[in-house]
């Protein structure tokens, strides 16, 4: 499911388009026929750099309640790692640092 919803914002972003809300997946998210799907484009726009990957990460893995155990899950174990992997995807958002995202998150081929 994190791989559908990191791929999902990966779309948003290569199409140029800033959810605006997604630090809050809890609210902008749901779960529908056993798939997540991204709601509530209300604030979204295209006159922002789009920031839904690493926002949408964050979230998961980083800073909410939610992410220890998202990453205990993953079996992802160095969080400054995942940071500075955010970091070179936020900066560049190539499809080599994307990668280097799902690689880290042991998504690679999910």
């Amino acid at each position: 499911m994190i791989h559908s919803l990191l791929n999902q914002c990966r779309t948003l972003d290569i199409m140029g388009i800033d959810h605006g809300q997604l630090s809050n997946l809890r609210k902008h998210a749901i779960i529908a026929e056993g798939k997540p799907w991204i709601i509530d484009f209300e604030s979204a726009g295209t006159g922002r750099k789009p920031r839904n990957v690493t926002t949408a990460a964050q979230y998961l893995l980083v800073g909410a309640s939610i992410s220890p155990l998202m990453r205990r899950t993953l079996g992802v174990r160095d969080t400054e790692v995942l940071k500075r992997l955010l970091g070179e995807y936020k900066r560049g958002s190539s499809d080599y640092s994307y990668a280097k995202i799902l690689e880290c998150l042991k998504l690679v081929g999910a």
